[in-house]
């Protein structure tokens, strides 16, 4: 794996197709800010605060 390709050590990576982003890129403003709103409702509501705790420790790499 080169430097280009390897993962950051910390935080969190994911990757996405070219196709996904060109048809993101297409949705409106509007629907891309309901569609996050929509998300960060969710993981509010589905979340215990144990899981919080660990998906924040995760995203600022102490995972």
């Amino acid at each position: 794996m080169t430097d280009e390709t390897r993962p950051p050590s910390n935080g969190y990576h994911y990757h996405l197709t070219d196709e996904a982003i060109l048809k993101y890129m297409q949705w409106s403003i509007a629907t891309r800010l309901t569609w996050l709103e929509e998300a960060n409702r969710f993981l509010f509501a589905a979340l215990s605060a144990d899981a919080r705790q660990v998906r924040d420790a995760f995203r600022r790499g102490g995972l």
